[in-house]
């Protein structure tokens, strides 16, 4: 049998063990409650950037149908200078025949030849113009269709270490019930060990 001493040191070594079988489980959840509230941000974060994705890619088509626009714009002026060259055309012509001059030689010719020329270098100017704007817009839609693909690569990057934060939770929560396991088997293994504490009998 043990003397009263010795039940008093085995009863407060059993308190301990407990107590610390206890602080085990309570530290042990305290970090998985951290590591939970952790992937709770990383998952808000996955949000907004899963957000920006979806706007910037929406910004990009609309910029793309720009692209088209611009092409639209520039024959659209293209139509209109080629309507004003015909109607200047005519009027040379008419104004050739009115003088009795023959509009397919000398000078009416080369007025001609020089409206031509000039529409046409106006022409190639707008489809330039409308080339250079389309190829700009296109440009600017790369750039977004660009950030979206940055910002696609923050919401795989927020849900890995969202789940690598959910599974770490777990092993911490995991790991601290067998620690207090192997505190309380400890504890008690030094209970029953005998001539452990003084008076116990061997």
């Amino acid at each position: 049998m043990c003397d009263p001493i010795s039940l008093g040191v085995m009863a407060v070594g059993a308190v301990g063990t407990g107590l610390k079988a206890y602080g085990s489980i309570k530290a042990g959840q305290a970090k998985s409650q951290e590591l939970v509230s952790q992937a709770a941000v990383y998952g808000v974060q996955k949000q907004i950037a899963q957000s920006n994705v979806n706007f910037l890619n929406s910004e990009a088509d609309i910029v793309d149908i720009s692209s088209s626009l611009a092409f639209a714009k520039a024959a659209q002026g293209e139509s209109r200078l080629r309507k004003t060259e015909d109607l200047v055309e005519g009027q040379n012509r008419a104004d050739a025949a009115n003088r009795n001059l023959d509009p397919t030689t000398g000078s009416p010719m080369l007025i001609q030849m020089r409206n031509a020329m000039q529409f046409q270098s106006d022409i190639d100017t707008l489809r330039a113009t409308g080339s250079m704007e389309s190829a700009d817009i296109k440009m600017r839609a790369a750039n977004l269709r660009q950030q979206a693909v940055g910002e696609q690569g923050r919401v795989f990057t927020a849900a890995i270490s969202g789940d690598s934060s959910v599974l770490a939770a777990s092993n911490v929560k995991t790991a601290s019930y067998i620690s207090a396991a192997s505190e309380i088997m400890g504890g008690a293994a030094k209970i029953y060990q005998p001539g452990l504490y003084a008076g116990s009998k061997t």
